[in-house]
């Protein structure tokens, strides 16, 4: 049976079947080429259908956004 929620160690709360954005950035706002971005979208990718479900990855140079449902 899933459980309704759990607490890590940051202060986040996860909740199943509910969307969850995410954002994180480059070292040091680092600007990524077109192809690392490429592959920053891949890596993002690998696990959709399996683990969540995309609804949205957006790349930018220096940081992706992404919205799942866990």
């Amino acid at each position: 049976m899933p459980k309704a929620f759990y607490r890590r160690k940051l202060p986040h709360l996860q909740r199943d079947h509910k969307f969850h954005f995410v954002t994180f950035c480059t070292y040091q706002r680092w600007l990524l080429p077109q192809s690392a971005r490429a592959v920053v979208l891949d890596c993002c990718l690998h696990d959709h259908d399996t683990k969540a479900l995309m609804q949205a990855v957006v790349v930018m140079p220096d940081h992706v956004h992404m919205k799942t449902l866990g």
